[in-house]
C-alpha cells in the first residue's frame, strides 16, 4: 500500500520567544529568532531567510493574528 506526500511530510514546528536581531543585505531580509532555556537565557531557535520582496507579505499574515 503506498502513501500519499502528505502523510510523508514532515513540517518542522518551532518555537520561537524573541526576535534577536533584524538585518536586511543584498535584498534578503535575515531574522534571528531565539527561544528561552529552562535556566532563562536564550538560545537560537531559528533564522528566516526572506526575499525583501515578500517581507510585507509576511508583515500583513503576522499582523491578521488575533491575539
Amino acid at each position: 500500500m503506498e502513501s500519499s506526500d502528505a502523510n510523508n511530510s514532515h513540517t518542522p514546528v518551532i518555537l520561537c520567544d524573541a526576535v534577536e536581531s533584524l538585518a536586511v543585505h543584498n535584498g534578503v531580509a535575515r531574522l534571528q529568532l531565539t527561544r528561552l532555556t529552562a535556566e532563562g537565557g536564550s538560545t537560537p531557535a531559528l533564522e528566516l531567510l526572506a526575499p525583501t520582496v515578500v517581507v510585507a507579505q509576511i508583515i500583513a499574515a503576522l499582523q491578521s493574528i488575533k491575539l
